[in-house]
């Protein structure tokens, strides 16, 4: 399960098969900006909404690279914790991390801390 994707923000987050958790940072973005949401909430909407975000896309092609210390790096963590705060700090660097990927994982962190409390 991805907790983001390049296509909501600059990080691309997942809990890695191999074990731990895995994020790639990207190292450019679109010069326009984000893409159109796809809205779900009915059929006719989200048929509507999915042809403008690929409309979007075929339109704006235009990358440029992301000047930032951690563009285009690739980081692996043993916790959900720990990715929390990574991302959190990626996000301080000016990177576009959504606030909700870095609450899930500090939610999992915490279930995690409950599990190992008790068990």
């Amino acid at each position: 399960m991805a907790y983001c994707r390049w296509s909501d923000c600059d990080v691309y987050v997942y809990e890695d098969v191999g074990g731990g958790w895995t994020t790639h940072v990207a190292g450019r973005r679109n010069v326009a900006g984000k893409p159109p949401e796809i809205d779900f909430s009915s059929e006719e909407t989200a048929l509507a909404t999915y042809r403008a975000f690929n409309e979007w896309h075929r339109t704006n092609i235009d990358y440029e690279n992301i000047n930032l210390p951690n563009a285009g790096k690739s980081f692996h963590d043993d916790s959900p914790g720990e990715c929390a705060d990574r991302l959190a700090a990626l996000k301080a660097e000016g990177f576009d991390v959504p606030q909700d990927a870095i609450d899930a994982l500090r939610e999992e962190q915490a279930a995690l801390a409950g599990e190992n409390k008790d068990g």
